[in-house]
């Protein structure tokens, strides 16, 4: 906990909220697996070595949320299937899908710009999957 502020002399604390951290190959697999599902993941803004991206899914927009519609991201470039995805997004220079790397996920359930969770671990299938540190 840490001191959020003093407010009309009462002293009131916030949480702390701690980082998330999943291998990019969970990550990687909740994806497929919403997509299979018919569903879109979102965006999440991960962090690695330092260097923040930004990947996932979202259906088009004006467009049923269905298969056909699903479109996916990594750092600015969008594919039109998951294995276009897969085999293309890659974190240094291994396919995401494949990577045993640590990712920090800064935010999560980006949409328009904003994250619709108030932390990562509300995302319950990030938190199954999260490694402790």
């Amino acid at each position: 906990m840490r001191r959020r502020g003093d407010s009309y002399g009462f002293v009131y604390e916030e949480e702390k909220k701690e980082p998330l951290f999943i291998k990019a190959q969970d990550l990687a697999s909740i994806i497929k697996s919403d997509y299979g599902e018919g569903y879109a993941f979102s965006l999440a803004e991960v962090r690695l070595d330092g260097a923040s991206h930004v990947l996932g899914s979202y259906v088009l927009p004006d467009c049923e949320e269905c298969r056909e519609n699903i479109r996916f991201a990594f750092d600015g470039a969008t594919y039109d299937t998951y294995e276009e995805f897969a085999s293309n997004a890659a974190m240094g220079g291994v396919p995401l899908g494949e990577s045993e790397a640590v990712l920090e996920v800064v935010k999560a359930g980006i949409i328009d710009g904003d994250a619709v969770l108030k932390t990562p671990w509300g995302d319950t299938r990030l938190a199954k999957k999260a490694i402790k540190r």
